[in-house]
């Protein structure tokens, strides 16, 4: 049996959750006074998604902190998989905090009011300004919960642009329906985000191969290697998105010795620490051998 593992270096996204959560929590009370006082259908929305944002930011931060612990009996990979999870939760807190948002929007169409123009454009640069440094913060992590959550606030910096120019419009053209109108655009673009990341989570929990790796042709490699004749059982898959694993049986085509084996195990390390993958095993088996989980599949 041969074992490979790659210490891929992984920035721990932690303090980025921590500084983005107080930002966003904080700039919500805000938001929340501020759409009521400029009567603006945009501003509530996006304090009914930055709320849910906070909420899911402070659920992704505490299994971003709980996927950091080693492998234990329960979960002998670790607890990688909880960022996922974590990603998973904002998708749902945000899917629905957008059909909330529709569902208030739509009507205010044809019945938008009054929103005060002057006050939009302050709390859209005020947004604009909270967002954009949370978003930077957030970029500086790595794995599908902190993609996820940057994706998020970099939106909301796109979003507050909107509201900006709604603002503007309002002042100058007396405009009203173009709140509602940009509120359920931004909910819109944002949710296309959701959907995509929200797939990518769903390929890590359902074990799919990741995109980086081109499984032809790391089988390709590994049937170059001298004295392999078949490989057999290749399975890849990710604990996070970040960190793949590998396992394989390798049918050599003589039984080898002891310092050949060792040699083949080298090379075998070697060419896989040409993809990007963090963890290997690898199983030899001899000519004539029965494969344990051919059996296994048959029975």
């Amino acid at each position: 049996m041969g074992h490979h593992l790659h210490a891929n270096r992984v920035e721990h996204a932690e303090p980025h959750f921590r500084a983005a959560f107080l930002l966003n929590l904080a700039f919500t009370l805000v938001e929340v006074a501020g759409g009521i006082l400029t009567q603006s259908t945009a501003i509530l929305a996006d304090a009914i998604h930055d709320l849910g944002d906070s909420f899911s930011l402070a659920a992704a931060w505490g299994m971003e902190r709980r996927s950091h612990r080693p492998g234990d009996r329960t979960y002998t990979f670790g607890y990688q998989r909880f960022s996922v999870l974590g990603g998973v939760i904002s998708a749902a807190v945000l899917s629905a905090g957008a059909v909330l948002v529709l569902t208030r929007a739509i009507p205010r169409l044809f019945d938008p009011g009054t929103p005060h123009g002057p006050g939009m454009i302050w709390l859209a640069a005020a947004g604009i300004m909270v967002n954009g440094v949370a978003a930077w913060r957030m970029r500086r992590g790595r794995g599908i919960n902190a993609r996820l959550a940057a994706w998020h606030l970099l939106e909301d910096v796109m979003g507050w642009g909107a509201v900006l120019v709604g603002g503007v419009v309002i002042s100058i053209w007396h405009t009203a329906w173009i709140d509602p109108l940009l509120s359920i655009l931004i909910t819109l673009f944002i949710m296309r985000r959701v959907v995509v990341e929200l797939r990518r989570a769903m390929r890590v929990f359902l074990q799919a191969a990741p995109k980086d790796i081109d499984l032809g042709k790391l089988k390709e490699s590994l049937l170059s290697l001298p004295q392999v004749a078949q490989v057999h059982h290749l399975h890849l898959w990710s604990l996070d998105g970040e960190r793949h694993v590998l396992t394989a049986h390798l049918v050599l085509s003589q039984v080898l010795e002891p310092p050949a084996l060792l040699e083949l195990k080298h090379r075998a390390r070697i060419l896989i620490s040409g993809f990007p993958v963090t963890h290997s095993t690898l199983e030899i088996e001899y000519p004539d051998e029965t494969c344990r989980s051919e059996q296994e599949l048959e029975s």
